[in-house]
């Protein structure tokens, strides 16, 4: 069983914001190397969904291929519609 940790605010932020950095740093770097920024954002859009779907197979040892597929499916278009739906709301705002 994994063990959490909890965190403050603060050292959640400190967390991200030092994450971010490493993340921009390494894609400066493959970018001074010679990738195109295009083919480093598809393999880490490949890698999310690889990720999604060894989290899923692990979840479910039993499913086949498919319903695997089907879960990631809507999962995806769950975040999709919470995403429009965010989207269309106005803050108050009129």
């Amino acid at each position: 069983m994994e063990k959490y940790i909890i965190e403050s605010k603060n050292e959640r932020l400190t967390r991200r914001i030092s994450k971010f950095l490493r993340d921009w740093e390494h894609f400066q770097y493959l970018i001074k190397k010679g990738h195109h920024p295009l083919d480093i954002t598809d393999s880490l859009t490949h890698n999310m969904f690889q990720s999604i779907r060894i989290g899923l197979e692990n979840k479910y040892p039993d499913a086949s291929k498919q319903e695997i597929h089907e879960k990631m499916k809507k999962l995806i278009e769950n975040d999709h519609n919470l995403k429009k739906m965010r989207r269309r709301t106005s803050n108050g705002r009129n």
